[in-house]
């Protein structure tokens, strides 16, 4: 039988072939089937157990390595790859305040938050795989962080809110946002009526959802507005924690 290239091989299993293969000193001639020298190759290219061979490229094959127990396989930047599940990543974290370290907003349309005092970077209860946390800057109430992964994050947002503070009737707003794609993603109001007496503080609750791509720092925020009274403020008041963020992949 004729010898043959690799590249000329026939996939038939049951034809054998003479295939030329690369010696030091030219060419040695073996007969073997296609479909053997195919899975002879695999071999050379796995390095362990559950290695899966892919195309890279369309003369080109790669290797994608055996992941770990609970990962799925998915596709990243055009190839496959290991992923973590949804429940694997999520992140809670929160912040401290007090009637000397709040933020306010005075303006009647969404914008940022002013710092009176000095808010520290969120306490973190919770962190699986989404790496470092920050706060947004040194003074607006939020957390940045770069994406662990493609997908779509659910964001839970908890604001201890203090509206208007002796001036009456109060009506006021929050959004949480992702500044860096100026993203909206949730929105909460409250209203109050003849607060001249007393101060009333709410506690806000908005959950919304981003569609996050990996390695992508981003920076989420809440903004607020005043629609009638003087000044919302978050935190302000005798209890500690202002402001929570709960995070976690959902798909």
């Amino acid at each position: 039988m004729a010898q043959k290239t690799i590249d000329e091989l026939q996939l038939r299993d049951n034809v054998t072939d003479d295939v030329n293969l690369p010696v030091s000193d030219g060419l040695q001639t073996y007969r073997t089937t296609a479909l053997q020298w195919i899975a002879y190759i695999a071999t050379k290219l796995v390095g362990a157990t559950g290695d899966l061979i892919y195309g890279a490229s369309a003369t080109t094959l790669g290797k994608l390595a055996i992941g770990t127990t609970g990962q799925i396989l998915s596709v990243v930047g055009g190839i496959p790859a290991w992923v973590n599940l949804p429940g694997k990543y999520h992140l809670y974290c929160y912040y401290v305040s007090s009637q000397t370290n709040y933020w306010s907003r005075s303006g009647t349309s969404y914008g940022d938050f002013s710092i009176t005092g000095t808010i520290p970077n969120p306490t973190v209860v919770k962190n699986s795989n989404f790496g470092t946390i920050s706060k947004a800057t040194s003074s607006l109430p939020g957390i940045n962080f770069s994406a662990p992964r493609t997908g779509t994050m659910k964001i839970t947002v908890t604001s201890l809110t203090l509206p208007g503070q002796v001036a009456g009737n109060i009506s006021s707003s929050l959004k949480l946002i992702e500044s860096v794609t100026a993203t909206d993603i949730a929105f909460a109001s409250h209203t109050m009526t003849n607060n001249s007496a007393t101060n009333g503080t709410f506690l806000q609750t908005f959950v919304g959802y981003f569609d996050a791509t990996i390695s992508t720092t981003y920076n989420f925020k809440v903004q607020g507005s005043i629609g009638t009274g003087a000044t919302l403020y978050i935190g302000a008041t005798p209890a500690e924690i202002a402001l929570c963020f709960a995070i976690e992949y959902i798909s």
